[in-house]
């Protein structure tokens, strides 16, 4: 019976500290989480820069004007 309680007891301190880990995890993403929404707002602020860009040089080379 103490057998199976030490086996339990460690099992116990086993899962406890998986579980801070876990909070320890989403505390980290919680923290992350703006600068991640600001680097894909900005990812998305070149890919359409890009894309403007490009619309722009079309344009320009079908109506014969160049600005370079």
């Amino acid at each position: 019976m103490n057998k199976l309680i030490e086996q339990n007891g460690h099992i116990v301190k086993e899962l406890s500290a998986e579980v801070e880990q876990v909070k320890g995890n989403i505390m980290l993403r919680a923290a992350v989480q703006p600068l991640v929404n600001v680097v894909n707002f900005m990812r998305n602020v070149v890919k359409l820069a890009v894309e403007h860009e490009k619309r722009i040089k079309a344009l320009e080379e079908k109506a014969g004007v160049s600005h370079e």
